[in-house]
């Protein structure tokens, strides 16, 4: 199914270096996924200013909170995610889509209240990239025998 195309994604055990310089080990998301992203607006200046763990942790926290939400409504369902030290990028399913956005906007709020930052949040469907002429896939790379477990 299209919702588990993640965990269905058969991981690479190549050293990093390797996978990246080979297109042939990465695949098409599949166009029913979405792409829920969540950045700190203005981040650069908040690390000069002697913020940057609250920069950390506000993106950090957005994992958590996305990740939570999807626990507690498909356990079963592994999203991918890409930190980036000042936001966050998920890789979302449709049936999880509209859920994960919800907690992402709901999480800005907190954001801005207890760190005084701006999260700035944004969706696009696979589709809508693939159909804009731009391409957008994924590899997974186990490193150790802890992803054997999932």
């Amino acid at each position: 199914m299209s919702h588990h195309f993640y965990q269905d994604l058969k991981p690479n055990s190549i050293p990093l270096k390797t996978l990246l310089n080979h297109k042939s080990n990465f695949v098409d998301i599949p166009n029913t996924w979405h792409v829920v992203v969540a950045d700190i607006e203005n981040s650069t200046i908040a690390v000069e200013q002697d913020f940057h763990s609250d920069v950390n942790l506000a993106a950090t926290g957005c994992i958590i909170s996305v990740l939570n939400k999807i626990k507690e409504t498909d356990d079963k369902t592994l999203v991918p995610y890409f930190f980036g030290g000042d936001g966050v990028t998920f890789l979302v399913p449709q049936n999880l889509v509209d859920i994960v956005f919800e907690v992402v906007e709901n999480y800005k709020i907190h954001v801005l209240e207890n760190f005084k930052l701006n999260l700035k949040v944004g969706k696009v469907s696979v589709s809508d990239i693939y159909e804009s002429g731009s391409m957008i896939k994924i590899a997974k790379l186990q490193q150790n025998k802890l992803l054997d477990c999932l």
